[in-house]
């Protein structure tokens, strides 16, 4: 069971990315006018991000700028229009190949560079325990890496084929 932060955040994002945001308010409640804040940031409807029936699961997916959430409504099936306070984000990614790199494009969260980071440069960015990545799994393609942040956040990076650059977050 994933622990659930009961706080509303700060959703002044002018001194940071999007991304890191969107980091910030993984599985948090009270983000509701933050979610309006971001959907305005996007240029989506609200109704977008957050359908207004509650679901158990819904994903958002913004294939211009690379951005694919996963979010729930606790009350899914027991009332017809949620508390939009409700909401939260289960899951953040950040597709790095499908982003057409405008300046509309999401920037990658922990101040990562999807063109020249290494496995050696993102571990001293985010300073965890890591798992995947081993040689046996490269040899099979497999290049998914795991970092183990503090705050129980998890982040898995998709190298690319030479380990220099990102697919995915």
């Amino acid at each position: 069971m994933t622990e659930v932060i009961d706080h509303g955040i700060d959703t002044n994002t002018d001194t940071q990315s999007i991304a890191d945001t969107i980091c910030q308010h993984l599985n948090c409640r009270n983000i509701g006018a933050w979610l309006e804040d971001l959907a305005l940031k996007l240029d989506v409807p609200i109704a977008a991000i957050i359908p207004t029936s509650p679901v158990l699961r819904h994903e958002f997916f913004l294939p211009e700028c690379g951005l694919r959430l996963v979010l729930n409504h606790p009350h899914a099936g027991y009332v017809e229009e949620g508390d939009i306070d409700r909401w939260i984000i289960n899951e953040a990614q950040f597709i790095v190949s499908d982003q057409n790199h405008s300046d509309d494009a999401v920037l990658l969260p922990f101040d990562l560079d999807p063109d020249n980071d290494t496995p050696e440069t993102v571990q001293t960015k985010l300073d965890g325990d890591t798992a995947g990545l081993s040689v046996r799994s490269i040899a099979q393609g497999d290049r998914r890496q795991s970092y183990l942040l503090d705050d129980a956040v998890v982040v898995e990076i998709i190298w690319r084929p030479e380990l220099r650059g990102i697919d995915r977050v």
